[in-house]
């Protein structure tokens, strides 16, 4: 079958993405989540990946701005609200959120919740729960009442329901809510350290970071460290915590640059960055597709954390078994090995063991790349 011709115009037909509309099941469900949107004292908007991934950032966006209650999303939510918003509050993460937030959340009353995806790594480890609030799920496809009497309406679709939605809800009924305040982040105890530390290093890539950049961090420290940094304005962050598939993001980073370039080209949109971190232990599964970039010319930004073996997986179970290690690999050879010339592969490449190297790496305008971060 891989061998059959088929028309090659057969590209050229659109695929209708557009959800269905259910008119009757959508009044019926504004109706109800209005009712208790008006009547709420302390309501809180959580938003989760499922929004990104239906294509629904655009209406949940316009939702927050109408609606200025506190507004906090998961971890693989991340920036789908602009993180500038004067409404964000941050990441919801359970009993391992920010110092201050998890506090702040469960004294609200009605959380209205946007395409959320209840796993574990997720979720805080299933401490993410809106104890006291009363729930009111929209998901892609269906909208479900938690502790307000259990309703739940199938065949109502996310996009087109928070579009009707916005354009339904009359601003001066809603309750006025007060950001809550959290003070600042306490300071790191290596603050005034040399080397490289988890409490720096996120940061310093969040502020590397530009609008129109795509982000995508691997499973392991990287997936959990940078939601905690604030990142600008109109950035995608890519993470794959559900599954736990180490390895993910690599070839992901290479669909990430390919859709890039093609959207410039095609429509002339300005061309972003694809930046990728993952650490030696997942990069080591999927390293081969390295050698798919340097081949058809694409050019991500690879940061490598090198924390010497599977950092995460020693946190959770075996800190010293050896099972836990890995082969240590001499990056330094890596864009050689996969087809790149000498000259190319030494000025693309940059090695920072101490703080001071990743600042010259990152700060510099003509940052290559590829670049190794050791721990």
């Amino acid at each position: 079958m891989v061998m059959k011709q088929i028309p090659e115009s057969l590209l050229e037909t659109k695929i209708d993405i557009t959800p269905p509309v259910n008119e009757r099941g959508e009044k019926e469900v504004i109706d109800a989540i209005l009712d208790a949107i008006y009547q709420a004292k302390n309501p809180l908007v959580f938003v989760d990946a499922l929004v990104h991934r239906h294509n629904a950032k655009k209406e949940a966006s316009k939702l927050v701005d109408i609606l200025a209650f506190p507004t906090y999303a998961a971890n693989m939510g991340k920036i789908i609200i602009d993180e500038t918003h004067p409404s964000y509050v941050g990441i919801y993460n359970g009993r391992v959120s920010t110092p201050g937030l998890y506090e702040a959340v469960e004294t609200s009353d009605l959380a209205l919740v946007l395409g959320s995806i209840p796993s574990d790594t997720n979720s805080g480890v299933f401490t993410r729960t809106f104890h006291d609030a009363k729930c009111i799920q929209i998901n892609p496809h269906s909208v479900v009442f938690l502790k307000i009497g259990g309703e739940k309406w199938l065949d109502v679709h996310m996009k087109p329901l928070l579009t009707r939605l916005v354009s339904t809800i009359t601003k001066s009924s809603l309750p006025k809510v007060p950001k809550p305040r959290l003070g600042s982040r306490p300071a790191a105890k290596d603050i005034d350290a040399k080397h490289i530390t988890q409490s720096y290093i996120w940061d310093r890539i969040a502020a590397f970071l530009r609008p129109g950049d795509v982000l995508l961090a691997d499973t392991g420290t990287a997936a959990f460290g940078l939601p905690d940094a604030t990142f600008p304005k109109d950035v995608i962050f890519i993470t794959q915590t559900y599954y736990g598939s180490i390895g993910y993001c690599t070839p992901a980073a290479l669909g990430s640059d390919v859709a890039l370039s093609e959207l410039h080209t095609e429509q002339g949109k300005s061309r972003g960055r694809t930046i990728l971190v993952t650490g030696d232990g997942s990069l080591q599964l999927t390293i081969q597709e390295v050698g798919t970039m340097i081949a058809r010319g694409f050019q991500p930004i690879i940061i490598v954390i090198n924390n010497a073996g599977y950092t995460i997986e020693r946190v959770i179970h075996g800190a010293r078994q050896p099972y836990n290690d890995i082969v240590a690999y001499d990056y330094s050879h890596m864009l050689s090995l996969f087809g790149a010339s000498k000259s190319e592969a030494t000025t693309n490449f940059h090695r920072a063991t101490k703080r001071g190297g990743v600042h010259a790496v990152t700060e510099t305008s003509s940052f290559h790349p590829m670049s190794e971060f050791g721990f």
